[in-house]
C-alpha cells in the first residue's frame, strides 16, 4: 500500500515529496504485528470509510504512474462537478492510497475520516505554484 500526498511535479524540492508506505492485512494477527514492530515498523489501524475508487491492469511499473494519471483527473473532475455536497472533502487535505493485488491496482480518494488516512508527521512542502489545483491535496486558490 502507498498512500502520496503530494503532487511531485508541483514541488520546489522534488526530493520533498510525501508518501507513506506500508502493509495492509485482512485481518488482525498479532503475531505478525508483533514481528514487523520489532522490525521497527509503526503500526495502525484504518477506519472503514467512503471513497471514490478506480482500479487500472498492472502490466509492470509503469502502470502505477499511468494509472494515477487516468485515476486522478476523474476523480477531480468529479468532485469538482460535485462540489457543493462534496465541500468537506475539498477542504481536507489528503493522500490518494494506491493498492497492488496480482494484476490489479486500485486507487482510493478518502471522501471522509481523511485526517485518519494521513500517516505522515512531515508538513506541507514549498510549492512552485500555490495557485496550481492539479491535485486532491492542494485547495484551489480564486
Amino acid at each position: 500500500m502507498n498512500i502520496s500526498y503530494d503532487d511531485p511535479f508541483n514541488l520546489k524540492d522534488p526530493r520533498s515529496f510525501r508518501a507513506s508506505l506500508g502493509f495492509l492485512l485482512p485481518n488482525y494477527d498479532a503475531q505478525l504485528i508483533e514481528k514487523f514492530k520489532k522490525l521497527h515498523y509503526e503500526w495502525r489501524s484504518l477506519p472503514a470509510a467512503k471513497a471514490l475508487k478506480g482500479d487500472f491492469t498492472y502490466r509492470n511499473e509503469a502502470s502505477l504512474a499511468f494509472g494515477m494519471q487516468r485515476f486522478l483527473p476523474t476523480c477531480l473532475n468529479y468532485v469538482m462537478r460535485n462540489a457543493r455536497r462534496l465541500k468537506k472533502v475539498m477542504a481536507e487535505r489528503t493522500g490518494t492510497i494506491e493498492v497492488v493485488q496480482g494484476k490489479t491496482i486500485s486507487y482510493y480518494l478518502m471522501m471522509e475520516k481523511q485526517k485518519d488516512f494521513y500517516l505522515t508527521s512531515k508538513g506541507q512542502p514549498e510549492l512552485k505554484d500555490e495557485g496550481k489545483f492539479t491535485t486532491m491535496y492542494y485547495k484551489k486558490h480564486e
